[in-house]
């Protein structure tokens, strides 16, 4: 998720809220007066993954991101790097 969003903000310089907002993927809610992307949050920190995490929700975001024209060829290649290896990571949790 972090690659994901370092990649939308270095291309289009938006935030995480219009990531969540133009993506359709996350919700983004009001909270004191102030929009806030709490579900989005939770998986950019390792310690705040919830019990079973919406992987299928992360690998979208990437796909959303990598969707862009306009991103940089170097931005694309660390972003579909992350991407295949967190896909990795799923084959094998989901075969054991």
């Amino acid at each position: 998720m972090r690659s994901s969003l370092h990649a939308w903000e270095v291309t289009t310089q938006k935030s995480k809220i219009e990531l969540a907002e133009e993506s359709n993927i996350w919700a983004v809610s009001i909270d004191d007066g102030r929009l806030r992307t709490r579900t989005f949050d939770r998986y950019s920190r390792i310690e705040h993954l919830p019990k079973v995490p919406r992987w299928r929700e992360v690998v979208r975001t990437a796909y959303f991101v990598l969707s862009l024209p306009s991103i940089e060829p170097e931005t694309r290649a660390a972003l579909e790097a992350e991407l295949e290896r967190t896909k990795d990571i799923l084959k094998r949790a989901a075969i054991s």
